[in-house]
């Protein structure tokens, strides 16, 4: 199986390390192309269900009203025991590159496994969007920005008052996604 160091149009710096000008590039993925590396049936098996193993640990905690704090030390715990990504920097080349190939392989297994129905699209998209916030939120406030200029997403900070504005709005989205309890717990952080 060849190793890549990330695949070309994912936010892992495609395969260069500080590929977006900082020290080992970011490591987290947006997930736009699936990975084009061979890859072992034994080791495709073994990556999914890692990942399975994490995201039914995140639909557990949810499923007991787990609250926020306790959420992302679960999510850490299980992706410490099955994912190999504690760190968003890894000064280990040889052990981030496979870290890197297993979250893709493992991603785009997932993703093609649950796409047979709605139901299944909407569990894996929930899951995968909770691993996706517990990794960003790990990262460096400057690694965040580099994450967000290299996929280009725009995004401006608002100020206090604009947030004010603009939270009864983010209530009700919240409201949607999470027990009435944690979006107000995360809206007065």
């Amino acid at each position: 199986a060849g190793k890549s160091g990330g695949t070309p149009g994912s936010a892992y710096g495609g395969g260069t390390p500080g590929g977006n000008g900082m020290p080992g590039g970011v490591r987290l993925s947006m997930y736009a192309n699936a990975p084009s590396d061979e890859v072992a049936l034994e080791e495709f098996e073994l990556a999914a269900l890692d990942r399975m193993r994490v995201l039914k640990a995140i639909d557990e905690g949810m499923s007991r009203g787990k609250k926020p704090p306790e959420m992302e030390a679960l999510i850490q715990a299980e992706a410490d025991k099955y994912m190999r990504t504690t760190d968003p920097y890894n000064p280990n080349k040889a052990a981030d590159d496979d870290a890197i190939q297993k979250d893709e392989v493992s991603h785009f297994a997932l993703r093609l496994a649950y796409c047979r129905t709605e139901e299944l699209r909407r569990w894996f998209l929930q899951q995968e969007c909770a691993l996706f916030r517990h990794r960003f939120k790990r990262l460096a406030g400057y690694a965040q920005a580099a994450f967000l200029l290299e996929n280009q997403l725009d995004y401006r900070p608002i100020t206090p008052e604009e947030f004010e504005g603009v939270k009864p709005g983010l209530m009700d989205v919240l409201k949607g996604q999470m027990r009435f309890e944690a979006a107000n717990e995360t809206m007065s952080l």
